[in-house]
């Protein structure tokens, strides 16, 4: 994506049944957008954060709940951006 300038992010989503297809249309704007984009599944925001740093890419995009009724949380980590 020209504005993060991010080449590799990796997606990851929560329980809720509407994750799957969030994250599938994040999955389809980022790799429009130019990034290589790894698909992580159903995971915790802590895995996220080992796959953005362990594999070395420029960021990650997780879909959490934190508050188990009304808040939803998108973290984005970036690294060397």
């Amino acid at each position: 994506m020209e504005f993060f300038q991010a080449g590799k992010v990796a997606v990851g989503y929560d329980v809720r049944l509407s994750s799957p297809a969030l994250a599938a249309a994040l999955v389809r704007g980022l790799a429009e957008g130019g990034c290589d984009v790894i698909e992580l599944g159903l995971c915790g925001t802590e895995q996220v954060y080992f796959a953005a740093f362990h594999l070395e890419l420029d960021g990650g995009v997780s879909r959490q709940q934190k508050n188990h009724q009304t808040m939803i949380s998108r973290w984005f980590i970036q690294d060397n951006i």
